[in-house]
């Protein structure tokens, strides 16, 4: 039974206490109950990783001054309480914080901008509050998730596309959060992998030198509000394997270049004023394979559809 499972775990930290470790992994092992206050006992621990457990309760107050203490992963829980604000700003060294889908309350602390993070993912949590102006300029960061908080209130930057070793931004879910994509997004933040920021408050048009991002793996503007006619230079993005562009207001044909992607995985166009057919070299990559387009969807049905879609997972009227 699990709380026998937590038992045995807590027991074993309290063992290893003696040896000092540097560094504890209970990733995926279906851990529940609460976290020990005792982990603040090891004086040398750098990295405590514990995510995709069934872990609640709060973070240990214990834990807010754990001076060596680098690396804290502990999404996908069940932890609530409030945000550990305190953890954050008494500890310095943070290189990693991930926290991301729990249920924890709060803001976030101005305080953080202060820390020289790579990764910050606190994205699935009920957030609220403005976004510390500094924490899109952390000079340090990599991953960047506050995503799906829906109390989250701020202007994403054009500078945070500023930081040449930024690799994953996503804001989705936050109707709160406004900006656009900069002009220049493709010019600097060359190794971007993820950028999602479908269901919030921005929009406007999709910048050409996005399509100098040829890392990028995630594009998501779903449910946003970006219009314009879609590029052919989205044959740049070779590694493209979700593709997000429903529910705004793009226009005009669909791009032949959408057949060049081969590493499509998700493809979804529904709700926009697009024309055109989906071809028949996307159709052909259609499959549940992992190699294949698992997901695809156009404004293909009605009497005169806009689109025309054989293979299709969804089929929507036009959007008038």
């Amino acid at each position: 039974p699990r709380t026998q499972t937590t038992r045995h775990h807590v027991y074993h930290l309290r063992m290893v206490h003696a040896a000092l470790p540097d560094a504890i992994n209970n990733e995926g092992m279906q851990l529940d109950g609460s976290l020990p206050f005792e982990i603040a006992f090891l004086t040398g621990l750098s990295s405590f990783i514990a995510p995709h457990n069934i872990l609640q309760g709060s973070i240990p107050s214990s834990w807010d001054r754990m001076s060596s203490l680098q690396v804290l992963r502990l999404n996908h829980n069940s932890l609530t309480g409030p945000f550990p604000s305190s953890l954050l700003t008494n500890n310095p060294q943070l290189r990693v914080f991930e926290v991301q889908s729990n249920q924890m309350t709060g803001i976030i602390p101005p305080e953080v901008s202060n820390l020289e993070l790579r990764d910050f993912q606190v994205g699935g949590n009920r957030l609220r509050g403005d976004i510390p102006d500094g924490v899109w300029l952390i000079p340090t960061l990599q991953s960047l998730d506050l995503s799906n908080t829906e109390g989250l209130v701020g202007e994403v930057p054009a500078a945070l596309f500023n930081n040449t070793g930024l690799k994953e931004v996503d804001v989705s879910e936050n109707p709160n959060i406004t900006g656009v994509i900069p002009e220049s997004v493709g010019d600097v933040a060359s190794q971007l992998q993820t950028l999602s920021i479908g269901h919030t408050g921005m929009g406007g048009t999709i910048p050409s030198s996005l399509f100098h991002l040829n890392e990028l793996v995630v594009f998501n503007v779903s449910g946003a509000g970006f219009h314009g006619n879609l590029s052919e230079s989205f044959s740049n993005l070779s590694g493209l394997q979700q593709l997000a562009l429903d529910n705004n207001r793009f226009s005009g044909p669909i791009p032949v270049a959408f057949d060049t992607l081969l590493s499509l995985k998700r493809l979804t166009l529904v709700g926009n004023k697009l024309t055109g057919t989906i071809s028949d070299a996307i159709c052909e990559q259609r499959g549940v394979l992992e190699s294949d387009i698992q997901f695809l969807s156009a404004d293909c049905d009605g009497p005169d559809p806009p689109v025309t879609c054989d293979c299709c997972s969804m089929c929507k009227p036009e959007t008038r």
